[in-house]
This record gives structure tokens, C-alpha cells and sequence, in this order.
């Protein structure tokens, strides 16, 4: 059997008094070292899912917004397109409007040009005719304008 002596017992002690001051001076603090960063890592962890929360509800608005502005612009854009339409249509309007104003002007003109001539060249013809005919008649030879 084993001779347990004072030595076993001065170990034993020695042992528990060396654990009590390592615990005080080195396990303790490593443990509350652990522990903070552990706390830490978890507020680090909850704050992350906070902001990843935080950024998923930013970027929904980001994108509903991006998507409103979208539609104003296509909107916009087909408004515009319309006034376009519609400006070019009037302004087409206006301009068949002037140029058939302007042609029936014209035509007026040329009509009032041709009446002009054709009473001046009939009077001519009325004036001829009765030269030719007082010619014919008087048995005299016939005179033509560029012998005149």
C-alpha cells in the first residue's frame, strides 16, 4: 500500500492555493476576457442583422422609388410624344390650311389673268374680224400687224 506522508499534503495544499491565486490572477480575467468578446461578438452579430434588415428595407424603397420614377418618365415621355403629335398635326393643319389659301389666291389670279387676256384677245379677234370683213368687202388687200 502507498505511505501517505506530510510531503502528499503540502502538495495538495500547495496545489489548491496555486489554483486559487491562478484563477484570480489569470483564469478569471481570460474568462471575463472570453466573455466580453463574446458579448461583443453576439451585439456585433445583432447589429449586422439589424443593418442587413435596415439595408433590405432601404433597398425595397430604393427600389419602389426607382421603379415610381420609371413610370413618371415613361409617362412623362408619352405626354410629351402626344403634345408632339399633336403639334405636328396642327402645324401640318396650319400649313395645308396656307397652302391651299395660297394656291386658291393664286388660281384666282391666274384665272382673273386668263378672263383678262381672253376679253383683251377677243376684242383683238372682234376688231380683226371686222377689218378682215371690211376688207373683204371693200375688195382691198388685208393688212397684217407686222406689216402695219
Amino acid at each position: 500500500m502507498p505511505e501517505f506522508n506530510a510531503t502528499l499534503g503540502f502538495i495538495v495544499v500547495s496545489f489548491i492555493v496555486f489554483m486559487v491565486v491562478m484563477k484570480a490572477i489569470y483564469f478569471d480575467p481570460i474568462l471575463n476576457i472570453k466573455h466580453e468578446r463574446e458579448r461583443k461578438l453576439m451585439d456585433d452579430k445583432s447589429s449586422a442583422e439589424q443593418f442587413a434588415e435596415e439595408y433590405e428595407r432601404v433597398y425595397a424603397e430604393y427600389q419602389a422609388a426607382l421603379k415610381k420614377a420609371r413610370q413618371e418618365a415613361h409617362q412623362l415621355i408619352q405626354e410629351i410624344r402626344q403634345n408632339a403629335k399633336l403639334a405636328a398635326q396642327q402645324s401640318l393643319t396650319e400649313a395645308r390650311t396656307n397652302a391651299q389659301t395660297e394656291s386658291d389666291c393664286q388660281m384666282a389670279e391666274l384665272n382673273h389673268w386668263r378672263e383678262a387676256t381672253y376679253n383683251q384677245l377677243e376684242g383683238e379677234r372682234n376688231e380683226l374680224t371686222k377689218a378682215i370683213v371690211s376688207k373683204i368687202t371693200s375688195g382691198g388687200k388685208i393688212r397684217t400687224a407686222s406689216h402695219s
